[in-house]
């Protein structure tokens, strides 16, 4: 899937211009508390229960692993290229799409 078709970019309040350059680019890994919750359910080879908040716990684990800096980022995709599109949903400015990358360690 290309980034252009993982959010609803129409949509969104603003979408600054490092974002658009990425928008033909695939996704490689889509992180949030779902799909960490998914992976994690793979890898222990059985569902987890709606109340287990172990999706959530990873993605807080992941997150400052990132440049991200806004409040209310609850999901990012890894890029082809390595960069990390984030979906910020801020109650005050609506959606935004801010670029990112992983720290070095």
């Amino acid at each position: 899937m290309k980034l252009k078709d993982w959010s609803p970019f129409k949509e969104c309040s603003w979408i600054n211009k490092g974002t658009l350059r990425h928008l033909d680019k695939e996704i490689k890994m889509e992180y949030g508390q779902f799909e960490c919750k998914r992976r994690l359910e793979e890898e222990l080879g059985h569902t987890l229960p709606d109340t287990d908040d172990s999706g959530w716990d990873k993605y807080m684990e992941l997150l400052p692993k990132t440049t991200f800096t806004h409040k209310n980022l609850y999901s990012f995709v890894e890029l082809e290229d390595g960069t990390l599109i984030g979906w910020n949903e801020s109650p005050s400015h609506g959606w935004s799409f801010p670029v990112g990358k992983w720290r070095k360690e």
